[in-house]
């Protein structure tokens, strides 16, 4: 309900961690945000969805008092078509194991084109032009990045 709603009693993911981390984070991806240059860079993929947009790196630091796990997790969000979507959709992550108090530890999280584009009513998996936001974490969410695609839709993979 959680992807849905913003009234779930407890949002996904919530309590995996066992002391205070923070974090921030960056996003490193190819040089242009244009939707055709993009999807033409990923032609060899034989499924354009599982092509990787960028990597979302993310820092975090123990500032709690005892070592703890970290599950890094990417939702990503945006008011793109087509409509109604979901709130956030989780696209990326990873666990960082035993981060001792005072500690930072790094993570890449791969972001593909496929967690960014959306399926509309004709059965077409579409990357839409948008401003996209990518969220670590549940709510409070911890850091945030935003980017902007630009362009024509593309589609990356249409449903027999």
């Amino acid at each position: 309900t959680a992807r849905i709603s913003d009234k779930a009693v407890l949002p996904f993911g919530f309590g995996l961690h066992c002391t205070t981390f923070g974090v921030n984070v960056s996003l490193t991806h190819h040089s242009t945000n244009d939707l055709r240059m993009i999807v033409k860079r990923c032609h060899s993929s034989k499924y354009l969805g599982l092509c990787e947009f960028g990597q979302v790196v993310v820092d975090v630091h123990n500032a709690g008092d005892v070592a703890s796990d970290y599950s890094a997790l990417a939702f990503v969000s945006g008011n793109y078509e087509p409509k109604p979507h979901p709130i956030k959709e989780l696209a990326a992550y990873k666990r960082l194991h035993d981060i001792k108090a005072g500690e930072t530890k790094h993570a890449s999280l791969p972001i593909t084109l496929g967690s960014l584009a959306r399926w509309d009513e004709e059965g077409r998996q579409v990357l839409y032009p948008d401003c996209y936001e990518i969220a670590i974490d549940t709510h409070p969410e911890l850091a945030e990045v935003t980017f902007t695609l630009t362009g024509e839709p593309r589609v990356l993979e249409v449903f027999p």
